[in-house]
């Protein structure tokens, strides 16, 4: 059959149908349900009172905590009181972090926010909530390394400094795996003296907080880069060198240029070229405009301005007797190719010009220049030769004549004369050579004289006629007279 159903309250309250077999009630009180027999209309009564359990559970947490670099979690403790056994616990947090304990009465947090603890009476579905505000420490350790100005050769240090906010409890360490740091420097604020990458660490020693920062030094050391080219020797064809440096650099140059500590520049001081005509050590120094770097080099004029050393060789005179002269001339170094040439105004070179020992034929002024080639230097000597031909006076003296009483003819040179001593030749007409001023001959016919002057060789003859009267007279005594008695 079918049933009609309603349920009614005096002190309560519906929150369900009233006209169904099952509803809901939000109030404590009374409830009678009344079925109805919708066949016959008998109906029947059933009363239930339902009771209210509102206990709420109290919520206990701690009200805050405080998150450190030496405490980065912290516990949160909820509690409750009474000691109803279906109670459930739970955390959570709209902008903190929950490590664990999230269904428990102790949860682990590791962030700062707001965390609700919240124990439900699972018996009565009645529940308290507690707050937990998790802070962290607000002196926070930060370190920055602001920029730091590369290294080079016009700023061979460089500061590192760490930006800090103000904390009398930091400890600041610093280190490096392939920098340097100078000696006697600050260890705070210390100063480096070679390119590499620097870290820093700063750490508070009460709170146990730490932050690091790196930096990176740079460094601009380049030097620049330049070759010289040697230069020729000075020497007597060549008074000017030219110095000529090539620059390799692809960096740009501040300055450049030539300087001599005991030489002289005749230009070019401040140029890639200069030229000087003094021997000494010249200097090429570059400076790089990038790194402040430089670099020299030295180049050294050397000169070979030294000439031979010439002997012609000993005046003479040339004479009757030595009619060409071969000097004995000398030159130095004698192991150099050096070019000889003999020259006169007023002699005579007959062979030899350009040798050591040239034939000479007259009397004059003779000069021997000798030049190297290697350096152009040349040097002379000069020599003289003087002439004596004076030949002597030959004086054979006056014609003689033999006869029967001289029968020996003396033959007198005494009437030459000469410079030096005389050397005296009588050439008789048989052929053969007297020697003597004066000479007995006792043959007739005609004589040369011929006298040399001992000290040039020249010579002078006359000739002497020597005649013969050796014809006797003729002798007549007449005829004969005879002597009788």
């Amino acid at each position: 059959p079918d049933y009609l159903y309603l349920w009614s309250t005096a002190d309560g309250h519906l929150a369900g149908p009233a006209d169904s077999l099952l509803s809901a009630a939000d109030s404590a009180g009374t409830y009678t349900l009344t079925v109805t027999n919708a066949a016959n209309g008998c109906s029947a009564e059933f009363s239930v009172e339902v009771l209210a359990d509102t206990a709420r559970p109290v919520a206990l947490a701690d009200s805050a905590a405080l998150l450190t670099c030496n405490a980065p979690e912290v516990t949160l403790q909820g509690d409750t009181l009474g000691s109803d056994s279906l109670l459930l616990f739970l955390w959570s947090t709209p902008d903190g972090n929950i490590l664990a304990g999230d269904s428990s009465l102790a949860a682990l947090v590791n962030a700062p926010g707001t965390y609700l603890f919240e124990v439900v009476n699972l018996r009565n579905g009645c529940r308290d909530t507690a707050l937990s505000i998790v802070q962290a420490d607000s002196t926070a350790v930060a370190a920055v390394i602001p920029p730091v100005e590369a290294l080079s050769c016009r700023n061979p240090f460089a500061a590192l400094q760490v930006n800090t906010p103000p904390n009398p409890n930091l400890l600041i360490q610093w280190g490096t795996l392939d920098g340097s740091f100078a000696a006697g420097s600050h260890p705070d604020t210390p100063l480096v003296d070679l390119p590499g990458t620097y870290f820093v660490s700063v750490s508070d020693t009460v709170q146990g907080c730490s932050a690091s920062d790196t930096v990176r030094v740079e460094g601009f050391f380049g030097v620049p880069a330049f070759s010289l080219q040697p230069p020729p020797l000075l020497d007597c064809t060549r008074d000017t060198v030219l110095l000529q440096a090539l620059l390799t650099s692809t960096d740009p140059l501040e300055s450049y240029g030539w300087s001599s500590p005991d030489g002289a520049l005749l230009y070019g001081s401040d140029s890639l070229a200069a030229a000087t005509t003094q021997p000494g050590t010249y200097i090429f120094e570059a400076l790089d405009s990038l790194s402040g770097c430089s670099a020299r080099d030295t180049l050294l004029v050397l000169e070979d301005r030294f000439p031979p050393a010439v002997f012609a060789g000993t005046d003479t005179t040339l004479t009757c007797t030595r009619t060409t002269h071969q000097p004995a001339a000398q030159v130095l170094p004698d192991t150099l190719p050096l070019n000889l040439q003999w020259t006169t105004p007023d002699g005579s070179i007959l062979s030899g010009g350009n040798t050591l020992q040239p034939t000479l034929g007259a009397a004059g002024t003779y000069v021997l220049e000798a030049r190297n080639p290697a350096n152009g230097c040349s040097a002379a000597d000069t020599l003289h030769l003087a002439a004596d031909t004076l030949a002597p006076t030959a004086d054979a003296g006056p014609d003689r004549t033999l006869t029967c009483r001289d029968t020996l003819a003396l033959l007198d040179g005494g009437g030459s004369a000469g410079t030096g001593g005389l050397l005296f030749e009588w050439h008789t007409p048989s052929g053969a050579l007297l020697s003597g001023v004066q000479v007995s001959v006792s043959q007739a016919g005609g004589y040369l004289l011929s006298v040399t002057d001992s000290l040039n060789g020249c010579s002078a003859s006359d000739s002497v006629f020597v005649f013969q009267n050796t014809q006797a007279p003729l002798a007549e005594a007449g005829p004969a007279p005879t002597l009788d008695c």
